[in-house]
């Protein structure tokens, strides 16, 4: 599972290790403070998409919050399902 760290300046891939505990498999770091959303995407489901926070007050401000900020990744993601209309 991916999880962006908000005030974490970070996206982090965790999965299931000993004893049923989460362990970190990836991080990536970001070049803003508060990232807020990643999804994978793309043909072969293996660029991850990151949005960002533009500013919260009492917050420093980044220059970069609010980007959408797309790299590739080495853990693919699975197209979600869809339902079939009746």
């Amino acid at each position: 599972m991916w999880t962006a760290h908000y005030h974490g300046q970070s996206v982090e891939l965790f999965e299931k290790g000993e004893s049923d505990m989460a362990k970190v498999v990836t991080r990536i770091e970001m070049p803003t403070l508060n990232p807020t959303c990643p999804a994978l995407g793309g043909p072969n489901m293996d660029w991850m998409f990151v949005t960002s926070q533009i500013h919260r007050e009492g917050q420093p401000t980044s220059q970069l919050g609010g980007t959408l900020f797309i790299t590739k990744v080495a853990a693919k993601g699975v197209p979600e399902s869809r339902f079939k209309d009746m």
